[in-house]
């Protein structure tokens, strides 16, 4: 199985050894390096080019910001989740403009950072702060309520991990009542695809429900 490999980039020992720890506890995620500095990360990339940097923005030697512009200037591929302590508006947008596929505060939970590594990795984007959602509250509780209960539970399966096969398996229904429901559902909360979902569901407590 190829792993996922994880770039852990933040000054503080405590944060960094508690990622560390975390995410250990996956086997299909590869730790391959932990560094405090930001000027040190080209030099890492060049000798082991991770799928994903998980960085703080205030570092030592060159700020979170210029670290993505630097990285993803030589290498697009690489995913950087911003796991942050600022929470203002301006920075959070820099930190997208320059690349992010992820923005995570620092007070959010286990559940939020791995929701967060999951929708990245499904090819999605994840930016879990108060400060992005502005006027969007209302928004959000409308488009929930245009879901049916099935078209609730079908959201909640979906997003911890299981197939269309399985779960019409599940619900005892057929693949293409499963698939109908998908559609409807994407269309109700305008969303394109899974990795969207996943996002949708985690920040709306619907996986959990």
């Amino acid at each position: 199985m190829t792993k996922t490999k994880i770039l852990i980039v933040d000054d503080h020992p405590l944060i960094s050894d508690a990622l560390s720890k975390l995410l250990d506890n996956y086997s299909a995620i590869d730790i391959v390096g932990v560094l405090d500095n930001g000027s040190a990360v080209y030099n890492f990339c060049l000798r082991e080019t991770p799928d994903f940097i998980l960085l703080d923005l205030m570092l030592p030697g060159m700020h979170g910001i210029d670290v993505i512009t630097q990285i993803k200037r030589r290498w697009e591929s690489i995913n950087f989740v911003v796991i942050s302590s600022l929470s203002n508006k301006h920075i959070i947008q820099e930190a997208i403009d320059a690349g992010a596929s992820a923005f995570i505060s620092k007070n959010s939970d286990e559940q939020t950072l791995l929701a967060g590594l999951k929708t990245v990795m499904l090819g999605g984007k994840f930016y879990c702060t108060p400060e992005l959602e502005g006027g969007r509250e209302e928004l959000i509780r409308e488009n929930t309520a245009l879901l049916t209960k099935r078209e609730r539970q079908i959201v909640q399966l979906i997003s911890t991990g299981y197939k269309s096969r399985e779960i019409a398996e599940e619900l005892c229904i057929t693949l293409k009542t499963v698939e109908n429901h998908r559609a409807n559902i994407m269309d109700k909360l305008d969303l394109r695809n899974v990795a969207d979902l996943v996002s949708y569901a985690h920040q709306r407590g619907l996986d959990s429900n």
